[in-house]
């Protein structure tokens, strides 16, 4: 099945993730649509296989699935019709007076919303995708993680945390700034972090709903699953299989 993402690309879904990400190509027209509009529905292309075809392995510990995605994209070059993203936290013009390298293609980034996946093309566009909400697994137990807050000292400690609590039934994190409770332990010595993208062998890729990214609405670049009920069928079925 092939499906296309830019006029004159096409994008295989069941390739690995690298392989799909290195291929975009920016808001390259479409000779039927707008650049923006390319955008969207190649970000549509990409959410399925960020939804449904694979997740996070953080070493024997967590499998981490992501269960919306927003995408932000902004544009470096001078084109007159150029796509901004005000948003996008690493781009040129951020910091004063200074501009800020490429990151390679899927470095996790972390800041102030939650990890993006980046996929960036040196001296023309920044492109990530932001992990909103996701569900989490333990690997060694083979249990849906909920990661519980104690509720005490909010206002001074907000992310004060308790117990985790494990289940047989998925849990929708939209507390997208907690996975730095999960992705961590990353080298300083050039070494593998342990902390990889697992692709799936998925034969469906469904359709996702799309939505508004949350606080930043200018683009309706965000992504969830469209059946919570299929959804959390098929997160169960896979769990055992990790």
């Amino acid at each position: 099945m092939h499906d296309h993402l830019m006029s004159n690309d096409s994008i295989d879904l069941s390739e690995n993730l690298y392989a799909i990400l290195s291929k975009f190509n920016g808001a390259k027209e479409d000779p039927k649509v707008g650049r923006e509009d390319a955008l969207a529905n190649a970000f549509r292309q990409l959410a399925r296989k960020f939804l449904y075809g694979g997740y996070i392995r953080v070493r024997n510990e967590y499998a981490i699935f992501i269960s919306k995605v927003e995408f932000y994209y902004h544009e470096e070059d001078t084109l007159e019709d150029g796509v901004r993203d005000s948003v996008v936290y690493h781009r040129d013009g951020r910091f004063v007076g200074r501009r800020v390298p490429y990151f390679p293609i899927m470095t996790l980034h972390s800041h102030w919303s939650g990890f993006d996946i980046t996929f960036e093309k040196p001296g023309t566009y920044r492109a990530s995708a932001l992990i909103r909400k996701y569900v989490v697994v333990d690997l060694k137990k083979k249990k849906f993680v909920e990661l519980k807050t104690t509720g005490l000292d909010k206002k001074e400690n907000p992310f004060l945390v308790g117990e985790i609590e494990l289940s047989d039934d998925p849990f929708v994190d939209d507390r997208s700034t907690y996975l730095q409770y999960y992705l961590n332990g990353f080298s300083l010595a050039g070494q593998d972090s342990g902390i990889r993208w697992q692709d799936i062998d998925n034969r469906e890729y469904p359709e996702p709903k799309q939505e508004v990214r949350k606080n930043a609405e200018e683009h309706e670049w965000g992504f969830v699953y469209k059946d919570k009920d299929e959804y959390f069928v098929a997160l169960k079925a896979l769990k055992d299989t990790l």
